[in-house]
């Protein structure tokens, strides 16, 4: 069996198309398990009406407070059945085939984790997220953790998006912590702890990019936040005695989750600038990165703006704001690649 834990708030919208999506698999030895967190709108009502007309196939969990989407996924994973449990959020989809895709390669190899491609959706286009590259998957050696720890962070932002196997997950204690974003400060580890990770070719993870997504909103306190979950994510290496084992990997996502993110969207999206969080991020990395210009894989994997506004924000947050101030035309330029040629002639 393989269980799906769909995490539900305030998802009303949504809601049908994502359990839909899992009813309608080709792979029919398959549990959802609904986790309503407090909603406001008629997602409860939904996910009854759901759990009445597929009483064999679905269990609904209801908080009698919010308690944040960790706590959600969670209280799915310790209630799921299936050797193989599966997280979704409830305005994402599924391809039809991806539970027996999953299954076919479960069945023949000992994978902790299978990975699944990943689409974004905007508006009805679609955005193919880049795919693990197999040599780095398979029987899990140190050299491979490290290149997929990296591809994880820089490449899939910290997201895993397919299936672990339920008794890995438990006996290596990798249940989220409660922290905004819930996956930064465990899934890197996910990926160390794995002996097995193996991968799902041509079948898809839907992910909905829309202005209600918290990732999306101007002015929310989510950016504000997010160095904590690289902070902790660091500290979980430390306190499991493996920082030192991947100590260049966990660096660089560090960098990246709590400087690099934090200063892009400071700049992206904020009317008024975060002056106090910019010179505070970069206070941390000076104490506990203080070599960041010289880790390995900023070099390997960056595009220059990346690095330049890192280093313009080490020598004054206030002018770098200054020089970007408008968080719209900030993105803009970004994501027209107008940066790049703004900082093409830089040095690192």
């Amino acid at each position: 069996m393989i269980s799906i834990v769909i995490g539900v708030y305030n998802g009303e919208n949504y809601l049908n198309a994502c359990i839909d999506s899992v009813l309608n698999q080709t792979y029919e030895d398959i549990q959802i398990i609904l986790v309503d967190d407090k909603s406001q709108d008629n997602s409860m009502a939904i996910s009854q009406k759901y759990m009445r007309e597929y009483p064999e196939k679905i269990k609904l969990i209801a908080h009698e407070e919010n308690k944040g989407t960790a706590a959600a996924l969670n209280t799915g994973i310790l209630a799921s059945d299936g050797e193989y449990v599966m997280i979704m959020g409830d305005d994402d989809w599924l391809d039809p085939d991806l539970c027996e895709n999953i299954y076919d390669v479960t069945s023949q190899k000992e994978a902790d984790i299978v990975f699944t491609g990943k689409k974004g959706w905007i508006g009805g286009q679609s955005i193919l997220y880049k795919p693990y590259p197999r040599e780095y998957l398979g029987i899990m050696t140190v050299e491979k953790k490290r290149k997929t720890l990296v591809h994880l962070a820089n490449d899939s932002g910290f997201v895993i998006v397919g299936a672990y196997r339920r008794s890995f997950l438990m006996e290596n204690n990798l249940l989220f912590q409660q922290m905004v974003p819930e996956d930064i400060p465990v899934t890197p580890l996910c990926v160390v702890c794995a002996s097995n990770i193996e991968m799902v070719d041509n079948s898809y993870y839907n992910y909905r990019i829309h202005d209600n997504s918290v990732t999306h909103k101007k002015n929310s306190d989510f950016y504000l936040n997010i160095y904590k979950a690289g902070l902790l994510m660091r500290q979980n290496f430390i306190d499991r005695k493996i920082y030192g084992i991947y100590r260049e990997e966990v660096d660089f996502a560090f960098i990246l989750s709590t400087y690099y993110v934090t200063i892009y969207n400071a700049l992206a999206r904020y009317d008024e600038r975060p002056i106090e969080l910019m010179i505070k991020v970069r206070d941390i990395i000076r104490e506990l990165a203080p070599n960041w210009k010289e880790n390995v894989y900023i070099h390997l994997c960056w595009v220059q703006w990346k690095y330049e506004l890192l280093k313009l924000n080490d020598e004054s947050p206030q002018r770098l704001a200054e020089r970007f101030p408008d968080c719209d035309e900030f993105i803009k330029k970004a994501r027209n690649g107008e940066l790049e040629k703004e900082f093409s002639g830089g040095e690192r």
